[in-house]
């Protein structure tokens, strides 16, 4: 048989216990470090994040418009354009200049970010059509091809 005295006795050490177990968790989750996302995890979201919200139909310059940008896989992040007078005047066009321009504009704005797509691995593909050509030219952009770069 128990008594008032011995269920009082039970009662603090139960409250006791759930008080000791709620205190170490606390403990826990204010000395671990945070969870830090999964690389490919991460850089997956950033690039699907990257891909809708970008503008689309952008004019870039007078004979560039940028399209829209796609997540082609969890690497990859592509991005379409339009050459507006290209149908026209073709020779006007040099898709080796483009590269070069574009490689060191990505590659200087990428290269200090720690973050970045290219940083953690990704790829960016910049595709270029017109109205009537739906692909003229196509390259890629990547971390090896940046640290190459001079």
């Amino acid at each position: 048989m128990t008594t008032g005295k011995t269920n009082k006795v039970v009662l603090c050490w139960v409250v006791g216990v759930c008080f000791l177990t709620l205190a170490m968790v606390i403990f826990k989750q204010v000395m671990v470090v945070p969870h830090q996302p999964s690389q490919p995890g991460f850089l997956s979201d950033l690039i699907i994040v990257a891909a809708r919200t970008t503008a689309r139909n952008q004019k870039i310059d007078e004979s560039t418009r940028l399209l829209r940008a796609e997540a082609s896989d969890s690497h990859t992040l592509a991005f379409y354009y339009d050459l507006v007078s290209y149908d026209a005047h073709p020779a006007g066009f040099d898709l080796s200049a483009t590269r070069l321009g574009v490689v060191k504009a990505v590659c200087d704005s990428q290269r200090l970010r720690e973050s970045s797509i290219l940083a953690l691995g990704g790829t960016y593909v910049f595709i270029y059509g017109s109205k009537n050509i739906k692909e003229i030219g196509r390259f890629e952009v990547n971390k090896q091809l940046c640290d190459s770069a001079p």
